[in-house]
This record gives structure tokens, sequence and C-alpha cells, in this order.
């Protein structure tokens, strides 16, 4: 996704190929992460994996002075025997939120997860949230976790790949925050590696400059 100003445009894209475990607490301590400024954020999963198994709810934390709307659409996708994808469901919603003690909790469900199992199934889910302060300092945090109604145990679950993308007005200068899902992995998938990119170009659509990082982090 990209996010125009009048002269330029900024993508970043980060692949997580593992999660860290954190509790509620620490994702809360404002102490611990860097806030986040922005007037607009849009953040995109996709998530990969078997009804049997995995089955996605996003959970949204929002901790900000003014007012939110959060607006969330999630697509499934199914592979059709001719290896096509097919779009087999689509659900939306918009909140408007005026948080109460700083904090608010929305919590998405995959509408279409039941019980019964659907493989080769993809999510699709998109949050775009913004504030009505216009340089507002607030902190998002999306949270896409296993359904426990399938009595799986979320740390036994390791993520192939999760595609998290969000675009930023290039005026408010952001120092971006992810907070990857709590209690993931924490026996067989001790690490995560978060490998991020970031491109930037003029509204003629040319790549002007591309950086690419990645980080290694240990689950405390």
């Amino acid at each position: 996704m990209a996010a125009r100003s009048e002269n330029c445009w900024l993508v970043v894209t980060v692949l997580v190929t593992w999660s860290w475990q954190h509790t509620t607490a620490d994702m809360l301590h404002r102490n611990l992460y860097s806030d986040i400024y922005f007037p607009r954020f849009v953040y995109s999963a996709t998530v990969y994996g078997d009804h049997d198994v995995l089955s996605p709810i996003a959970r949204v934390v929002a901790i900000s002075r003014g007012n939110v709307t959060l607006t969330y659409n999630i697509r499934h996708i199914t592979c059709r025997e001719d290896g096509d994808e097919e779009t087999f469901g689509v659900d939306s919603r918009i909140f408007h939120i005026t948080p109460q003690d700083g904090r608010v909790y929305v919590n998405v469900n995959n509408p279409r997860c039941g019980d019964k199992g659907l493989p080769n199934t993809t999510w699709k889910i998109t949050i775009a949230a913004s504030s009505d302060l216009l340089y507002d300092t607030a902190v998002l945090m999306v949270d896409v976790k296993s359904d426990q109604s399938f009595h799986c145990d979320p740390r036994d679950i390791c993520f192939g790949q999760t595609e998290l993308s969000f675009s930023v007005e290039e005026e408010s200068a952001p120092a971006v925050l992810f907070v990857f899902p709590p209690g993931y992995a924490a026996n067989r998938c001790p690490h995560t590696r978060a490998t991020y990119g970031i491109t930037q170009g003029n509204e003629g659509g040319d790549l002007g400059v591309h950086r690419e990082s990645s980080v290694l982090v240990t689950t405390r």
C-alpha cells in the first residue's frame, strides 16, 4: 500500500516468519515501545493456514488521546482444483471509537471459520485506523491469533509467513511499532525473524530508493 504526498510516496512491508511471546501487560506498557505518530495507519495481514488448525482473530488495541476510527475487511480466499484463487467470503465493518482510559479493545472475528475444516484457505485481513487529531500520539497494535474453539495450543503453532504492510503520510515522520501475538511458538519456535523493506518513489511510480534489512529477536 502507498501513502501519497505532494512529492513522493512510501511503502513499507514486513514479513514475519516466526512469532514472539509477550503478555498483554507487556504490550500495553508504554515505556517498552516507541509511539506511532499517524494521521492514518493501514495494517494488512495475509494468513495462510488450515481452518482445522488456525482460525485467525485480529485483535486491535488502540491507545490514543483522540477519537479513533477503525475499518476492517476480511477476504477469504480458497484454492480451486485448477490452482486459481477464489474469494468465497468478504466481511467488513467500521468502528468509531472514543477511547476511555486511553485504551480501546476491538475483537475482529473471522465470520467464516466455524467448526468445519476448509483446507488450503487464505485470509486477507485489512485494518485501517485514523485519528481525529492530525499529529496525535498513538499506539496501534494488531494481534492475529488462533481460535481457541479448536482446542489447539498456540505454543505449538508456527506461522509460515505473515505479511504486514502499512502506509503512512510522509509529513507524520512516523516511528512504527509492531507487536506480534503473545504465546505463539514459545516451545517450537523460540526466535522471531522479521524482514522489512522500505521503498520510496515519486508520483510517476518510479522507484527511487529501496532498502531491506532483518532482525532476529529471541523469545523472552
